[in-house]
């Protein structure tokens, strides 16, 4: 019926060992806004799978949050057919504790939708049926 129950600071959504400092943000649809040491930015786009290219309307009506990942995170990922922890992901793409906590996680609808250069989740991916799409970027901010 759902996720497993989770005990501690996953249960309380806490975030991770070196994220606390970063408040989440809005990003408009169309838009960009500074993230930690990032610039987070969405733009429209033309439906091609590719990472941070996103179904429009998957992401329902509201602006998207960027925040930081919290303990116990998970992401269904394109192509998985399962859920992973945000963790799990990173340990497999070999990303260093110390940058974790300063990664972007864009949120949609309550549900992780992509974190840059680790995932997107399958339920906002491009599909035969996709008609609009967006672009999600995360650059180094100047």
């Amino acid at each position: 019926a759902g996720e497993p129950a989770r005990s501690g600071a996953a249960a309380l959504g806490a975030a991770a060992p070196g994220a606390a400092a970063l408040a989440p943000v809005e990003l408009p649809i169309p838009g960009a806004v500074a993230f930690g040491g990032w610039r987070v930015a969405c733009e429209a786009s033309a439906p091609e799978p590719a990472d941070g290219v996103l179904d429009r309307a998957a992401l329902g009506a509201g602006p998207l949050l960027v925040r930081p990942w919290r303990s116990g995170d998970r992401i269904a990922p394109v192509g998985l057919g399962g859920s992973k922890t945000l963790q799990d992901l990173f340990t497999a793409r070999r990303i260093p504790r110390a940058r974790r906590g300063a990664l972007p996680v864009v949120v949609a609808d309550g549900e992780i939708a992509w974190v840059p250069g680790v995932a997107t989740a399958a339920r906002f991916g491009i599909s035969a049926r996709t008609r609009e799409a967006v672009r999600l970027s995360a650059t180094p901010a100047p």
